[in-house]
């Protein structure tokens, strides 16, 4: 009993001093020709960018944001700088000048739906300059996702149509015994 006590009183310790937090990071560098670096870092309260890449991309990378990102809270003074600020606090920024690109996302000041939607612009983005942004099975995962979604999705409209269908055939049955039986009166009432 005294070790399980323990053991909780650790546990609750490690969350509150931030000990347990999670952190993946991956990270793509190459000396080659290509000249791309980029490392990613996400844990239970920011999402981090630091990349560097060809000067010939930067503009791409720019026109991308722009559309992704639109110009509402962009600046632009050397480098182009996307952020957005709530509670008085830097929630969001992303930089990129000749050649370089970094992001910053505080997971606990932004809304869960604007942070998931940043971070596939970002991930995008990173494929973009010619990184990636995460592993490649992490890649699959969200293919096979999208596809199970849709799926299920298709599911859920047969569903729907079948449900239907029984209804028009339940309506169909009903009106089919209501003829049956005004052809029986009108068989009945020549008869007499």
């Amino acid at each position: 009993m005294k070790n399980v006590v323990v053991s909780l009183i650790m546990a609750i310790s490690m969350v509150t001093t931030g000990m347990a937090q999670e952190s993946r990071s991956s990270s793509r560098s190459s000396s080659s020709s290509s000249n791309i670096s980029i490392s990613v870092s996400e844990t239970n309260t920011s999402y981090k960018v630091k990349s560097s890449f060809s000067k010939k991309n930067t503009e791409k990378l720019i026109d991308f944001l722009k559309s992704e990102l639109g110009a509402e809270g962009m600046r632009v003074n050397g480098s182009y700088v996307w952020a957005d600020v709530a509670q008085g606090e830097k929630s969001f920024e992303c930089t990129v000048g000749k050649g370089k690109w970094r992001v910053f996302m505080d997971r606990n000041l932004m809304g869960k739906a604007d942070y998931t939607d940043k971070k596939k612009i970002m991930e995008r983005a990173a494929e973009l300059v010619g990184g990636r942004s995460r592993p490649k099975y992490e890649g699959a995962l969200r293919d096979y996702e999208i596809s199970k979604e849709s799926a299920e999705r298709s599911y859920e409209r047969a569903q729907r149509r079948l449900e239907q269908a029984q209804m028009e055939l339940e309506r169909a049955q009903g009106a089919l015994e209501r003829a049956q039986k005004e052809l029986e009166t009108k068989k009945k009432g020549k008869q007499n």
